[in-house]
């Protein structure tokens, strides 16, 4: 709390330099803008959410630096800002119906919008609040949380707030106490359908309105009592029998006998039975028995057995999903090549993430397997491969990672970018910095990646790019670089910030003017009162667009502080 006073108390004494107090400046900008619109009507609300789906989608596809996707951002944040222009802010309510504007009329629904939608849902998202002054970078800034893989719920929410500390709010479906509210789930893992009640021969009778609980079966009828209308299978049977069983050969020949029924049913849900038996007896029986179910379950998890397990692991519900992915993580490290194999193969990313947890569970033992498919020329698997390494946060991977992160694949360059960003130990830092000598994309990709580190390791290297972008006056490349370091949010980055802010520019200097501005911006998530002390630097600047950047990131930084004197009290 003393450093939020603290910088507290240097914001207000940066606004007096310049003079008046933040309130008359508020009123001021409010008197001078003309109202604006509020109400979004569908189409325009359409048109917002089919552009962020479109940057989600290019974000996901294209890496960062392409072209293509510098196109797609350009046009997306245009939209975005001609509509905030219109309408002002935007309260978002997310619900399994589709999307409504707080506010607005009724809930939007596309087809267009259906994986927005299932993405959102399934980060346990429900409400999502834009201000009117949500810009550029934190419309970028939004996107690159959404195409990180694995954070949801709370954990969104708190890295969301960490790179864009303003302009954006998240609610998750359930309340910070943990009551109320039910959490969102999947689109694949909603709860099963509920079984219906099973009612005994008494109730069944009694609901008929028949004595049949007072007299007993005919001998002479062709027909049985209720409760002995459902005969056992021979299957069951014969599971019943393994798990009574106390003799050794037995148990083999009951086994043999099962597997047998099942494969002869022709019936995958046969066959499922008996393998979650033997999962079951493997991790529950004695060593002797246990030991042979383990042999039977590594025989049975192969070919279509295997693609049954794997299809309820990424798309069964409740449960089967559940017992599925535990018997996968049973089966062993046999499972690590069909998984990755499969993974391709899903197009829905929640059901491709389904699939990583049983990799992970396995450990060490993947990891050969993991490494082999770098070298095995087939990029997708090898794209997939470097996900996982990256969940997986193995060091013994940083080398090959950071080849393929300086490689001249744009697709394994990204995707081994964010491995390494994951993994976050000083050599993964260090690694990825390499490519800040590497070609003009190579260093856009990894510089931006660096940002999402959070990593004081990464601002020493930053800070070298930035003087080499300076000396050659590659404006857009610096603004990148201070971009980063803004995101990186360290208070080791105020050295490098004012050396900017405080650098010369000669008659032809508006290109270092442009880059003092985006340094100005970027001050507003970097700690420290120096950061304050630079910013109030700025308002004195006799360049208007440099003053009101300085101020908006001072007014930016006051919102953050009070925010967080709000969560602690």
């Amino acid at each position: 709390m003393r450093q939020a006073h603290g910088e507290i108390s240097v914001t207000m004494r940066a606004r007096r330099v310049v003079g008046g107090t933040m309130e008359r400046t508020a009123r001021d900008r409010a008197a001078a803008e003309p109202p604006v619109q509020t109400g979004r009507s569908a189409p325009e609300l359409a048109v917002l959410l089919l552009e962020l789906a479109s940057l989600i989608r290019a974000r996901a596809m294209l890496s960062l630096g392409d072209a293509k996707l510098s196109a797609v951002f350009d046009r997306s944040a245009r939209a975005w800002r001609a509509d905030f222009a219109r309408h002002g802010a935007l309260a978002l309510e997310i619900s399994a119906e589709g999307f409504r504007e707080i506010g607005g009329g009724g809930v939007l629904q596309h087809a267009r919008l259906a994986d927005l939608l299932a993405n959102l849902r399934w980060r346990e998202l429900r409400m999502l609040r834009f201000d009117a002054d949500f810009d550029g970078d934190a419309l970028a800034a939004f996107v690159h949380v959404l195409s990180d893989p694995v954070l949801r719920g709370a954990e969104f929410a708190l890295r969301l707030r960490a790179l864009v500390p303003v302009g954006v709010e998240v609610e998750t479906a359930a309340p910070p106490d943990g009551s109320g509210a039910q959490q969102a789930l999947s689109p694949v893992a909603a709860d099963p359908p509920t079984e219906p009640e099973v009612q005994t021969a008494p109730e069944l009778a009694a609901a008929n309105g028949s004595n049949a609980e007072a007299s007993p079966a005919d001998p002479d009828s062709d027909t049985l009592p209720v409760e002995r209308e459902a005969h056992d299978s021979a299957l069951d049977q014969l599971l019943r029998d393994l798990a009574d069983c106390t003799s050794l050969t037995s148990y083999l020949e009951l086994t043999r006998r099962a597997i047998t029924e099942a494969e002869r049913a022709r019936d995958a849900a046969e066959l499922f039975r008996v393998i979650d038996t033997l999962a079951d007896h493997a991790e529950t029986k004695e060593a002797r028995f246990a030991e042979v179910a383990r042999t039977f379950l590594g025989s049975l998890c192969q070919g279509p057995a295997l693609s049954d397990l794997l299809e309820r692991a990424a798309r069964g519900v409740g449960t089967e999903q559940v017992r599925a992915a535990q018997i996968l993580a049973l089966a062993g490290e046999q499972v690590a090549s069909a998984v990755l194999d499969r993974m391709p193969a899903y197009p829905d990313v929640v059901q491709r993430e389904r699939l990583i947890p049983l990799l992970l569970a396995l450990g060490d033992r993947a990891v050969p397997e993991l490494m082999q498919r770098l070298e095995r020329g087939d990029r997708e698997a090898a794209r997939a491969a470097v996900h996982v390494l990256g969940m997986m946060q193995h060091p013994g991977a940083v080398p090959r990672l950071t080849e393929l992160a300086v490689g001249s694949d744009p697709l394994l360059r990204d995707e081994a970018a964010r491995a390494l960003v994951r993994i976050g130990t000083e050599d993964a830092v260090n690694g990825l910095a390499r490519g800040l000598r590497a070609e003009r994309p190579i260093i856009v990709s990894v510089v931006q990646h660096l940002g999402g580190t959070g990593n004081a390791r990464a601002v020493t290297p930053l800070g070298h790019a930035l003087e080499r972008a300076l000396e050659v006056k590659d404006a857009e490349l610096a603004k990148e670089i201070l971009r980063a370091l803004g995101r990186v949010g360290r208070p080791e980055a105020n050295v490098i910030f004012g050396s900017v802010m405080r650098r010369k520019a000669g008659l032809t200097g508006r290109w270092l003017k442009d880059v003092k501005v985006a340094a100005a911006s970027a001050l507003s998530t970097v700690p420290g009162d120096q950061a304050v002390a630079l910013l109030a630097e700025a308002l004195q600047s006799r360049d208007e667009p440099l003053r009101k950047a300085a101020q908006r990131a001072l007014d930016r930084r006051a919102e953050a502080v009070a925010r967080g004197a709000r969560v602690t009290r």
